[in-house]
């Protein structure tokens, strides 16, 4: 069984916050190409620009809820079922994270 730290939870956060980046960036450069006209995927793009600033909001500010990660206890009990999770805890934003969990 893996062992995680604060630090890890906050890079897993982090890391699901930018799931979207390299598909942004592949809209980008189809948009990009010279002779296009209009914009492809438009709506997705807007779907995923929405979704990121609404989840970094929400992390920076309450906080996401995540799977207590950092007891192997409850981490070998977890199915992956969001519904039979009793053991999450808030993991609060980032400016939060970054004062309570900084590595010394």
């Amino acid at each position: 069984m893996t062992s995680y730290t604060k630090k890890d939870a906050c890079e897993i956060v982090e890391r699901y916050l930018h799931r979207f980046d390299s598909e942004l960036e592949q809209i980008e450069l189809v948009n990009g190409i010279k002779g296009r006209q209009g914009r492809l995927h438009g709506a997705r793009e807007a779907a995923i620009k929405r979704t990121a600033e609404r989840e970094r909001a929400l992390f920076e500010g309450v906080g996401l809820e995540i799977p207590d990660i950092i007891n192997t206890k409850h981490l070998k009990s977890f199915s992956g079922d969001h519904c039979n999770c009793r053991n999450t805890k808030p993991c609060p934003g980032f400016n939060h994270l970054t004062r309570t969990f900084a590595v010394k």
